[in-house]
């Protein structure tokens, strides 16, 4: 069935928001290919995309390996492996939803609870959230603020398994504000020697 020209613009248009971290000239000539890319080759791309299972649905089955910090009954957070800053979480609603406005009330939450560690744990000033549309599909990123403002288009970092579990076990300690041990000094007396007189049998 040939696609129709909304689908070919609404495809091309999920093509470009997945080369949005790309570098400026990578980017451009990504551009380039999905502008000049025929409806024949973007029906087939689609067809492979449908056949195949989407990527957050493994996640969500636990079949493909994820470094996950946060779930609730909705929802389930990730770190993602290529972080815009350090921290970077997507939360995946457990049913797939296409349209933002269909994201779960509980994700939100989720990402309340995930922003107070962020900051908490991390020492980042703030976490925004962006909706983003990949592999078919809505997702909400949680990105940290540290030094300098970000957001969904912002250039990303390549990440690997160690890095990603040490940002898991910031999350994980807990930190507890320790007093001071006060100290209790204790002082001798010095014991008095009685002297008894002699007594003469």
């Amino acid at each position: 069935m040939a696609l129709t020209q909304q689908e070919i613009d609404d495809y091309k248009d999920q093509l470009r928001q997945q080369i949005e971290h790309l570098p400026p000239d990578k980017k451009a000539e990504a551009e380039k290919q999905i502008d000049a890319m025929p409806p024949e080759q973007l029906e087939i791309l689609l067809k492979q995309q449908q056949e195949m299972p989407p990527v957050y649905r493994k996640i969500i089955a636990k079949e493909i390996p994820a470094v996950i910090i946060g779930e609730n009954a909705e929802a389930l957070a990730v770190l993602d492996n290529k972080p815009i800053s350090r921290g970077h979480v997507v939360i995946i609603p457990k049913v797939a939803v296409k349209i933002p406005q269909e994201i779960p009330k509980t994700a939100f939450v989720l990402a309340e609870e995930l922003t107070k560690k962020i900051v908490s744990s991390l020492g980042a000033k703030s976490a925004k959230a962006h909706t983003e549309t990949k592999f078919g599909e809505v997702v909400l990123n949680l990105i940290p603020i540290y030094d300098k403002d970000l957001d969904i288009s912002s250039p990303r970092q390549e990440s690997n398994a160690e890095e990603l579990n040490k940002v898991k076990s910031s999350f994980d300690v807990i930190k507890i504000d320790k007093k001071p041990a006060e100290i209790i000094k204790i002082e001798k007396r010095k014991e008095k020697v009685i002297k008894l007189k002699r007594r003469i049998p």
